[in-house]
């Protein structure tokens, strides 16, 4: 007789979820925006990472918009920012390092009126010259150049849109 109950009860609750579902999801969404970090909720994703190479995307939404109805320059530049966040901690790891300063240029000439690509692509040699200046002085500079498209550009088409980022790493010592 429980066994029964407890079925009835599951298929009323997935029937009862299943109707509610798109009434409460953006309530809880818009909720739950206030509370979060700036990226979390604009719909920004790293769409793919290697060791030298990281590529995300942000989409193209109201919410995402300034009054000229393109999407914002400061969401861009966090983006791009983010990416760079990421390809370190892909090398050094979370913990083990901070950004002590950094610098950005924005290069904008094309409309940001659909959703956005951002890539960031780094020379092997100026990474591995960073690591070892960041080994040898506990502090390094490291230039990043991350190109700004709209998705629906070509493959093969070079962006004009650049955000140029000049970071000064330190390294964090660990404990022995």
């Amino acid at each position: 007789m429980l066994v029964l109950d407890m079925q009835a009860m599951k298929k009323y609750l997935d029937h009862g979820y299943r109707i509610a579902q798109p009434f409460v999801k953006p309530i809880l969404n818009y909720a739950l925006d206030w509370f979060s970090p700036e990226l979390l909720g604009t719909g920004f994703v790293i769409d793919s990472i290697g060791d030298h190479h990281i590529s995300g995307s942000i989409p193209y939404a109201k919410f995402n918009c300034n009054r000229q109805s393109e999407i914002q320059a400061g969401l861009v530049v966090n983006s791009g920012f983010e990416l760079i966040r990421q390809l370190l901690v892909r090398h050094v790891g979370h913990h083990h390092f901070s950004i002590e300063s950094y610098e950005t240029n924005l290069k904008k000439s094309n409309p940001w009126n659909k959703a956005l690509r951002l890539k960031l692509e780094l020379d092997e040699v100026a990474l591995d010259r960073f690591f070892i200046d960041l080994q040898k002085n506990e502090t390094a500079q490291l230039n990043f150049d991350v190109g700004v498209q709209k998705k629906s550009t070509k493959a093969g088409v070079q962006s004009k849109d650049i955000i140029k980022f000049s970071l000064v790493v330190r390294i964090k010592k660990l404990l022995a």
